[in-house]
């Protein structure tokens, strides 16, 4: 038995749809992963631009710039998080070791990440708290122009 062969009109235009096809669904997945990267990279400053500024001892930014006296979450203390209503000492200790596990809150709503906090706690605390865009901070040495 011979293989089949394409040589009707029909059968050529469905091989280069398919070939088509398969191109675009190619650079739709590079193009997908590539955004994935970026927005990655993107929020690895982010993240190391929060910890230099509690690394820096920016503490007294806790409450600085904060809308209606809210606590920024990424520089609040131990004894800043535990004013907080429902936030006892465990609870502060797991917020501060999540932070300095994952570089900073990028979103408040990272904060349901924490063991202890779900969605009721989390309601009751997001009023009190802030999760500010970082300030950039200065690099250690400028990048070489020829880098």
């Amino acid at each position: 038995m011979e293989p089949r062969r394409f040589t009707t009109e029909k059968d050529k235009a469905r091989r280069k749809a398919a070939a088509r096809l398969a191109v675009v669904l190619a650079f739709l997945v590079c193009a997908g992963i590539l955004l994935f990267e970026a927005v990655e990279y993107a929020l690895s400053f982010r993240r190391e631009s929060v910890s230099f500024a509690a690394a820096a001892g920016e503490t007294d930014r806790v409450l600085a710039d904060a809308p209606d006296g809210k606590i920024n979450i990424n520089l609040a203390s131990a004894d800043d998080l535990q004013a907080i209503p429902g936030v006892g000492p465990k609870l502060s200790q797991r917020i501060l070791a999540f932070r300095e596990e994952q570089g900073g809150f990028c979103f408040l709503e990272e904060v349901k990440d924490v063991n202890g906090i779900g969605e009721k706690r989390f309601g009751q605390i997001k009023e009190l708290f802030f999760c500010p865009l970082p300030t950039p901070q200065p690099m250690a040495a400028p990048i070489p122009a020829s880098f």
